[in-house]
C-alpha cells in the first residue's frame, strides 16, 4: 500500500480503500449506508485495519480450500457425465433416434428439408 493511513492500526480513507480494492467514493459510500465498519475521529471518517480484515474474511464467498475440493468434484462429475453421455449416445443410435432416421432418408435420395414456420411479427 502507498500510504500507512494514520499509525498502521488506523486507516484513512485512502488507505482502507485501496485495502478493500475499491475506489475511495465507493467506500464513502458504504460508510455512508453503514456497510463497512469504521469510526469517527473528530469529523474524519477513520477505520480498524483488524475490523476491516475480519470484515474481509466474513465475506460471502467460498476459501482456496473449498473452492479446489468444488473444482475436483465437478471434474469427477464432468468425467462421469461424458461418460454417461457416451453411453446415451449409443443406445440412442440403436434405437432409431429423431436425427438417425433423417439419416436414413438422406442415404436413400429423399433430402428434401424440412420447411421452416415462417415467424412474422405483427404490428398493430
Amino acid at each position: 500500500m502507498s500510504r500507512k493511513g494514520i499509525n498502521g492500526q488506523l486507516l484513512d480513507v485512502a488507505t482502507a480503500a485501496e485495502l478493500l480494492g475499491v475506489s475511495q467514493r465507493s467506500l464513502r459510500a458504504r460508510v455512508a449506508r453503514g456497510l463497512v465498519p469504521y469510526r469517527k475521529l473528530d469529523c474524519r471518517v477513520v477505520f480498524r485495519r483488524d475490523e476491516l480484515e475480519k470484515f474481509i474474511q466474513n465475506l460471502p464467498g467460498v476459501t482456496i480450500e473449498e473452492a479446489r475440493a468444488n473444482a475436483a468434484m465437478r471434474n469427477q462429475l464432468m468425467t462421469t457425465d461424458e461418460v454417461n453421455h457416451e453411453e446415451k449416445g449409443r443406445a440412442l443410435s440403436c434405437d432409431g433416434d429423431r436425427d438417425s432416421a433423417k439419416r436414413k432418408d438422406q442415404r436413400n435420395g429423399n433430402d428434401t428439408p424440412i420447411p421452416r414456420r415462417n415467424k412474422t411479427t405483427k404490428i398493430s
